[in-house]
């Protein structure tokens, strides 16, 4: 912690740094007033947005959860990551009312998951969820998702108050969101399965699974698929689950750009292939999604900061690396079973259409969805079963690393 990193060229390092100082402070001025929680307004407005369990993609009345709301009445202060200067980070408290003390950081996800999916419009108990969700040491992602399930289940008649220890487990509750969000981090009722995460939940009890969001066991981010496709591809390919970050996050393609039509099926193999081996480098370089860009780290990477750092210049190379990750990411969950069955999304996405909001009546039914996985699968080398291929072990330089299973 005392010694200093070495660098190639550090007057050119000063200079790129202060360059993309510059550039960061017209292009994220946005992350820096309201963080990532400007996003969930746009995301809502546009019917992609969990609502209920993603019973729906919009949710009705949503002005308590967004930005604005948030900067009004609870932010504190900006929090950033070392010498970072965009400071997306938002502090916020509850300075009165039942959760009054709760101070918390909630990022867009965080909202989305213990707001949006639960049914909750009352930020301050959104930030007392996510408060005991750090004391616990517990994703938010997760555990909104095992509370907006449990709510579904209470509301059909599934589950009832002899499970949550006698919460009222209703969406739009916040007293209820909190309450269980205590059941699980102390593993108290029907707490004590849910903890355990949405792929046991499914195991231990199959006759819930038309109301779990999940793929690879991972449950889904705050993001839902049938507003956007490219999205739901997304999910089903990511190594890890129904990731948003490595899974691809086309939320800029497909609804902020309009680069794409976000209910095409054609092209979202590329989309979402593209934006995955530029996460996997840039997430190999130790840098952040949010400042990537001002270094010339995107789809095209450009410049010249890798030389000026290392003395290398392998710029040109950073697709194929990612390209290479990601492959071999896929050979590692072959060699555990997975296959193209593993990638196929939940049945409220396949099999239930929007029934309101800006996206109503949209539907990914299996058989769209595979339109997108076969692109994709075929741009990867890929087979169809999803097991890349010994050309493609080959082209990626992985024969002697890792054997081609066949």
């Amino acid at each position: 912690g005392s010694g200093e990193i070495p660098l190639a060229n550090p007057e050119r390092v000063k200079e790129i740094r202060a360059a993309a100082i510059r550039e960061l402070k017209k292009t994220v001025a946005n992350h820096t007033k309201y963080g990532t929680p400007q996003y969930t307004e746009v995301i809502n407005e546009l019917g992609c947005y969990p609502a209920r369990n993603f019973q729906s993609s919009y949710l009705e009345n949503a002005q308590g959860i967004y930005a604005q709301h948030m900067r009004e009445h609870f932010w504190a202060r900006n929090f950033a990551c070392y010498h970072c200067p965009v400071a997306c980070g938002k502090v916020c408290e509850v300075n009165e009312g039942p959760f009054a003390g709760a101070r918390a950081r909630p990022e867009y996800e965080t909202i989305g998951m213990l707001g949006g999916s639960c049914g909750v419009t009352d930020f301050a108990a959104i930030i007392a969820a996510n408060e005991l969700c750090d004391e616990y040491g517990i994703d938010t992602i997760s555990t909104g998702n095992a509370v907006a399930l449990a709510m579904e289940l209470f509301e059909r008649g599934l589950i009832t108050r002899a499970d949550t220890e006698g919460i009222e487990a209703r969406f739009g509750d916040g007293q209820a969101l909190v309450g269980m969000v205590r059941l699980i981090g102390e593993r108290r009722g029907l707490g004590d399965l849910l903890a355990e995460g949405m792929a046991r939940v499914a195991r231990e009890k199959p006759e819930w699974r038309p109301y779990i969001l999940e793929v690879k066991g991972m449950p889904f981010a705050a993001y839902d698929p049938r507003g956007f496709h490219g999205m739901g591809l997304a999910y089903g390919t990511s190594s890890r689950g129904a990731c948003h970050n490595v899974g691809g996050w086309t939320i800029r393609a497909e609804l902020l750009s309009g680069e794409y039509d976000r209910f095409a099926l054609k092209g979202k193999g590329k989309l979402v292939k593209y934006i995955q081996d530029n996460r996997a480098y840039v997430d190999s370089l130790g840098l952040c999604t949010v400042v990537r860009r001002s270094l010339g780290f995107t789809e095209n990477p450009q410049g010249d900061v890798l030389k000026a750092v290392t003395g290398f210049d392998f710029t040109p190379e950073l697709m194929e690396i990612g390209s290479r990750i990601y492959t071999l990411e896929r050979m590692i969950l072959v060699r555990e079973g997975i296959r193209r069955e593993d990638d196929m999304l939940p049945p409220r996405i396949t099999t239930e259409k929007v029934p309101d909001g800006p996206a109503k009546g949209r539907i990914l039914t299996k058989e769209m969805y595979e339109v997108m996985l076969d692109e994709y699968y075929a741009l990867r080398g890929w087979d169809k079963e999803g097991v890349p291929t010994q050309e493609t072990h080959h082209k990626l330089g992985l024969d002697e690393l890792y054997p081609h299973p066949g």
